[in-house]
């Protein structure tokens, strides 16, 4: 999915080898999407939900085939979707094709295809981050709601699971269009880093301590440039790479490793923002290099969209 370079959705689909390091036709979703999610099932399939429609489909590696898995209650873009330990997904907030800001969430089960409510947000929440938790819970931090021809920006988090959402008053940044990564084997760190409050770009990091229950900004360093529309990708032995974005509204082609602190590393081959980045695996699970996919570059538009990748680390 995506836009293309005339602004159109898209409903191709391709399919990255790393053994080759090429790309292959994956086939064509039944509906275009773009401001979806993709959510890797336990089964080894993947789950795409919405994206500018209420379309819920289904990718199966095997077969390269996709198929229809029913839809949502409502048009949704913009919102998140996490894999729960039981291997249902839970959808979080977003936005309605009016340009409405959700509260509502969704509870898919693959195991039968059935949708489910799931808990009432505290607050409407679009370009927000949803991180796992060590105790099956998701982390949702900060983004935007719409207010009138106008947005506010959220400097508060909530914990949700299926069932309930427990709201935080704040104690960090207001910020939308960030990134987060949980760190370590055990993913009791969450680092949350750049994103935009209201229209004014962001350099700060902060990082959520599972453990101890508490936000911390102090010794984490900063992001450089400050920049919205980045990645935040796990890395080895504890670290994440923040890639790309948009500063001042032109996209970037500059890195910062979390080490921590966190520190410019070197910078891609191409600017872009609005990007994918993925971890990619050895045999034993090891993090062996980091692939980013597609964005758009010079002012990010869809005139700008690119069709190129890279690695970073080890190939």
């Amino acid at each position: 999915g995506g836009v293309d370079r005339s602004g159109q959705g898209l409903a191709n689909s391709e399919l990255y080898d790393p053994a080759t390091r090429g790309f292959s036709a994956a086939g064509s979703m039944p509906s275009k999407s773009f401001g979806h999610t993709a959510t890797l099932l336990a089964s080894g399939k993947v789950v795409v939900f919405g994206g500018g429609n209420s379309s819920v489909q289904l990718f199966d590696p095997a077969t390269r085939n996709w198929s229809s898995a029913g839809s949502l209650s409502s048009n949704r873009s913009w919102h998140t979707a996490t894999l729960l330990p039981d291997g249902r997904v839970l959808v979080i907030g977003g936005a309605d094709n009016a340009g409405k800001t959700l509260n509502t969430t969704i509870v898919y089960n693959p195991a039968n295809g059935t949708y489910a409510s799931g808990p009432t947000l505290d607050v409407q929440r679009e370009r927000h981050t949803a991180t796992s938790l060590p105790n099956g819970k998701v982390l949702v931090v900060g983004g935007r709601r719409k207010n009138g021809n106008s947005y506010v920006t959220h400097a508060t988090f909530t914990v949700c699971d299926a069932t309930a959402c427990t709201a935080s008053a704040g104690g960090i940044a207001a910020r939308h269009s960030h990134a987060a990564a949980a760190l370590g084997l055990d993913g009791s760190k969450v680092l949350v880093a750049g994103g935009a409050n209201v229209n004014t770009d962001l350099a700060t990091i902060e990082l959520y301590d599972f453990v101890a229950g508490r936000w911390t900004s102090t010794g984490l360093g900063s992001l450089a440039p400050a920049r919205r529309g980045l990645t935040l990708s796990e890395a080895p032995n504890g670290r994440a790479l923040a890639a790309g974005g948009t500063s001042g509204g032109t996209a970037t082609r500059l890195s910062d490793l979390y080490v921590p602190p966190m520190a410019p590393r070197a910078p891609m081959i191409v600017d872009r923002a609005g990007h994918t980045a993925t971890p990619l695996e050895d045999a034993t699970g090891t993090i062996t290099g980091i692939l980013v996919v597609g964005g758009a570059s010079g002012s990010a538009g869809a005139a700008s969209a690119l069709d190129s990748a890279e690695i970073y680390g080890t190939p």
